[in-house]
């Protein structure tokens, strides 16, 4: 497990250097998400989609 203190000390430094980032919590749940009910589930991995998609797309 990773204290979530880890996690804001990762965000301040993401702010620091001015990386895109999203921030979630979701309460309760374990490092590997295995105990989190399958819609939660769905909704983590499309936030994660969309984020690789926004910053990935090509520069027109």
């Amino acid at each position: 497990m990773v204290d979530i203190r880890q996690s804001e000390h990762l965000v301040e430094r993401l702010q620091d250097h001015k990386i895109n980032y999203q921030y979630f919590v979701l309460n309760n749940a374990n490092h590997t998400f295995n105990n989190i009910n399958s819609e939660d589930a769905n909704d983590i991995a499309q936030k994660i989609v969309n984020f690789i998609k926004h910053y990935t797309k090509k520069q027109e």
